[in-house]
């Protein structure tokens, strides 16, 4: 990874978890976490087939209500954004689109640790600066457990899930 590299994983890190930030408030520091996961691994962690990929949406959206007022998309950094289902229920072409992206999305394996390392880095930072809403003892505190799980995929924390109730898949950004 060149300077140049850094720089935009850094600053482009620094804007996506800002943007979370204001969106969900009550993120802990393992939902930060996820979200730089995704950034820069995409979803390659989860890759079913396309025909288990759409079954998997049509199940998850039959517990879902539509809201076409959601957003559709929020981008969270590294080429990826999350695309919510809560607008695409009972669209089953929508929901095939998705399906097929998501897979395509996963194809390829992305990412590296040492990006990672510097998406975590800038989270650090934020929280150091009272930028995050959690503090860096707070953000401390869980990256020394999760360093000694090796840094794997984690699951939005029960907050988030409670409040939030989050529904979605990481697709590559241009097949958004």
């Amino acid at each position: 990874m060149n300077d140049t590299d850094i720089l935009n994983a850094s600053s482009e890190s620094l804007a996506a978890l800002a943007m979370h930030f204001a969106l969900y408030p009550l993120m802990t520091p393992q939902d930060a976490v996820k979200l730089l996961y995704q950034s820069e691994f995409g979803c390659g962690h989860f890759a079913p087939s396309p025909e288990r990929a759409r079954e998997m949406l049509e199940r998850e959206c039959a517990g879902l209500e539509k809201d076409e007022t959601h957003a559709k998309t929020e981008p969270i950094g590294g080429g990826f954004v999350r695309v919510h289902l809560e607008p695409l229920v009972g669209d089953k072409s929508a929901l095939n689109a998705l399906a097929t992206a998501f897979v395509r999305s996963a194809e390829s394996p992305c990412g590296s640790m040492d990006g990672f390392k510097l998406r975590l880095d800038a989270l650090k930072s934020m929280a150091e600066s009272g930028k995050a809403p959690f503090s860096a003892q707070e953000l401390a505190g869980f990256m020394a457990e999760y360093d000694k799980l090796g840094r794997p995929a984690v699951h939005h924390s029960e907050v988030y899930r409670k409040n939030y109730h989050p529904a979605y898949r990481v697709i590559k950004s241009e097949l958004a």
